[in-house]
């Protein structure tokens, strides 16, 4: 490099800029600061540098030298760029997310929002920052609040689903998805909750009237009644002609294969008898359920599930363990049949060899029960857990009971709930099966 200028280095325009520097800091006689300058190099492109130049003057006081310190900030300037893509992202993006300082137990301060959120809230962006929680949105702040204390308490992201009146037109209800996690600040370690909130007024709107249009449909209803009842007299013509020939040949062996036959075709008609029977139950779920509306101890819902099926957990050796369950709105017939179904269930795809361990726990989040109900048993591959709900799907091929009705029928009184339900499992490690229901509060 030595005894070369500027333009043996750079393009003309880079080189003019660099000289153009140069002659100021000679006239000027003082210190030019570039915070941040592009150069083109041959073999790693382009880089951003931190220059700072100063005269080195002689005896006589005029410039004679210029000091050039230059340090690469390449690697700065593109986290500060990615930074900005980011930000803008945060404020741009179609879920709303903002960032509340923790002040105290229930005393949280807004210091970031996006323009989603706000639009949530129905106030401008500038309105809501370095606001509380309580000003912001005094009629969910209530329910949100003991959320959030316990999201700071246990450090743990919680999710759920919130519902009350709709900031923008409070005499109607509005429902949301949200997820509550802790952040602390390295320099100052203060707390903050960040909240991510997705409006989805519109689609349990479009699920409500989806439930209203099937409860009122009553020709679905009618129909399950006319097929069951068409269903039933041939096969229990089928039982019937069994029993005949089994009469008729009581006093001497039955010829050939006929025995074999015989067998299988009274255990077809009894599967077709309770396929016919677990689709009564399906439709009977809207039209013979009782109050949804009651408050119920779970508790002893679970009680009285576990005691219709003692026999069945005295046979497998199974344990139960069950936490203190807080208290729903529900059918409390349809709800022991949904405890009943899940753990028989369980018991029923225990690994072999393995004693079942079932553990069933609930929590309450805003005005939402959220129930699962874990298993030790062979789980459910991935691919396979959509269809896990559907009518008549059975999963494993074995040698068990069952028509695939069982779950059908969960999923179908969790809904009339006006609830979900959902499993996640590991193959050869266990399923927890997840259902909500509302709240004895709500």
């Amino acid at each position: 490099m030595l005894g070369r200028n500027d333009y043996d280095f750079f393009p003309t325009d880079q080189a003019d800029f660099f000289t153009s520097k140069d002659r100021s800091v000679f006239e000027d006689d003082g210190v030019a600061d570039i915070p941040c300058g592009p150069i083109e190099t041959k073999e790693l492109g382009r880089r951003w540098l931190h220059t700072k130049k100063v005269p080195i003057v002689g005896p006589d006081g005029t410039p004679r030298y210029l000091l050039g310190i230059s340090k690469d900030i390449t690697d700065l300037v593109e986290t500060e760029d990615r930074l900005r893509i980011f930000e803008q992202f945060l404020v741009e993006a179609p879920i709303g997310l903002c960032l509340y300082e923790h002040e105290g137990p229930g005393e949280y301060r807004c210091r970031a929002t996006n323009r989603t959120l706000a639009s949530i809230y129905g106030r401008p962006v500038d309105d809501l920052l370095d606001r509380t929680l309580v000003e912001s949105i005094p009629d969910l702040a209530p329910s949100i609040i003991p959320a959030w204390d316990a999201v700071v308490e246990g450090g743990h992201t919680r999710h759920g689903e919130v519902s009350g009146p709709d900031p923008r037109w409070p005499d109607e209800k509005a429902w949301w998805l949200t997820s509550y996690c802790l952040l602390t600040a390295e320099a100052t370690g203060k707390s903050y909750v960040g909240a991510a909130v997705q409006d989805i007024t519109s689609l349990k709107r479009a699920e409500s009237n989806l439930r209203q249009a099937l409860s009122e449909n009553r020709d679905l209803t009618e129909f399950a009644y006319m097929a069951s009842h068409d269903l039933r007299a041939p096969i229990r013509n089928m039982l019937h002609l069994a029993d005949l020939i089994r009469d008729e040949f009581r006093d001497s062996p039955l010829p050939g294969d006929v025995g074999p036959y015989l067998e299988e075709l009274e255990s077809n008609a009894r599967r077709g008898e309770a396929m016919v029977d677990g689709l009564l139950r399906l439709a009977r779920v809207q039209t013979e359920g009782g109050d949804t509306t009651r408050v119920v101890d779970t508790n002893q819902v679970v009680a009285e599930a576990l005691r219709m099926l003692a026999g069945d957990l005295d046979c497998a050796g199974a344990t139960v363990d069950v936490a203190t369950l807080p208290h729903v709105k529900a059918d409390e017939a349809q709800l022991t049949q949904v405890f009943v179904n899940l753990v028989s269930n369980a018991v029923k795809h225990a690994v072999p060899g393995v004693s079942p361990q079932i553990l069933i726990e609930g929590q309450e989040e805003n005005s939402r029960v959220i129930v699962s109900v874990t298993d030790n048993g062979i789980g459910i591959p991935h691919h396979q857990q959509d269809r896990l709900f559907r009518m008549f799907t059975r999963l494993h091929v074995t040698d068990k009971p069952g028509e695939g009705i069982g779950l059908a029928l969960v999923r179908r009184i969790v809904e009339r709930h006006e609830g979900t339900i959902a499993v996640q499992s590991v193959p050869g490690r266990g399923s927890t099966f997840t259902f909500s229901l509302p709240g004895a509060s709500g």
